[in-house]
């Protein structure tokens, strides 16, 4: 009986504990804070009226962002002064301190509210652009992953992140980006290409696909001799793919070299033999071929 009262007391303060918690969280902004970020609003409102440009060394945007500042240090680890301050840079295109400020405002316990989360994919997708340009393809990486990790409906960071995994080597962690695409927009045929291309790559190899895709581009230009080099150069990369053996026969029948032609498709039949066509143009190709 002793136990269950005990634990009876525990469970009660625990219950306690959190209210007390919750009372707390909700307690109200103090004045000094609550009134410099009253102040900042204003002055933006004035800037925005006055028609100043959005730069943090501009009248009236310079004093909301120390407007900022201050009710940052009047109230640290609240999240309303770091809302205003990040919204502040944000307005302001001062894109690595507002990317920061929206952090730390996540990090003490606010949300993404519609607005919010407008300006923090904005800053996001801004610094991902300007790493991606400037070759720091991580960096870049990393900001779209974020904005995904916090805003996973925002599709554009699902395509910038599938984009660099596939330009730096990872075609593997690009596919459930792509596929992630291509399921919420079925008629994009750009998220189609590159989630075929992604799994083309992790099944085969990076440098046989590259050479294939290239050797299927110049036999559509009608270069037969690029394309029969290129269609060489994949099975080189991955002698287990069959279907670049079998353009690499496509080519040589239709240059009139049945016998290359049947080697190749030969090659391809063993690989897939349950494809027909493969073994239909292995035995036209000897039968011309006088085999």
């Amino acid at each position: 009986m002793k136990r269950i009262v005990s634990y009876l007391i525990a469970l009660g303060l625990i219950a306690l504990a959190g209210l007390t918690v919750g009372v707390f969280a909700q307690e109200p902004l103090n004045p000094a804070a609550r009134e410099s970020i009253q102040l900042g609003e204003a002055r933006i409102a004035e800037a925005q009226a006055a028609g100043i440009p959005a730069f943090p060394d501009r009248p009236l945007w310079r004093d909301a962002i120390a407007l900022g500042r201050e009710a940052v240090r009047q109230a640290p680890g609240r999240s309303e002064p770091l809302r205003f301050l990040a919204k502040a840079y944000t307005l302001t295109r001062w894109y690595f301190p507002a990317w920061r400020t929206w952090l730390e405002y996540l990090q003490v316990g606010g949300s993404l509210d519609p607005e919010a989360q407008e300006w923090f994919v904005l800053v996001g997708n801004e610094l991902g652009f300007t790493s991606y340009h400037r070759g720091d393809f991580e960096q870049a990486l990393a900001y779209y992953l974020q904005v995904i990790d916090r805003v996973p409906g925002h599709l554009e960071a699902y395509i910038w992140a599938g984009r660099i995994l596939i330009e730096t080597g990872r075609p593997a962690q690009a596919i459930p980006y792509w596929q992630e695409v291509v399921t919420r927009d079925p008629v994009d045929r750009r998220a189609a290409y590159f989630l075929e291309l992604a799994r083309d790559q992790a099944r085969w190899g990076i440098s046989a696909v590259n050479a294939f895709r290239e050797g299927v581009s110049a036999h559509e230009a009608g270069n037969l001799s690029l394309a029969r080099e290129r269609f060489a150069r994949a099975t080189t990369a991955n002698p287990d793919y069959a279907a670049a053996w079998a353009w690499l026969g496509r080519v040589a029948f239709e240059q009139g070299h049945y016998r290359d032609a049947a080697t190749f498709y030969d090659r391809a039949r063993r690989l897939e033999p349950t494809n027909e066509a493969y073994q239909f143009f292995y035995r036209e190709s000897r039968r011309l071929a006088g085999d």
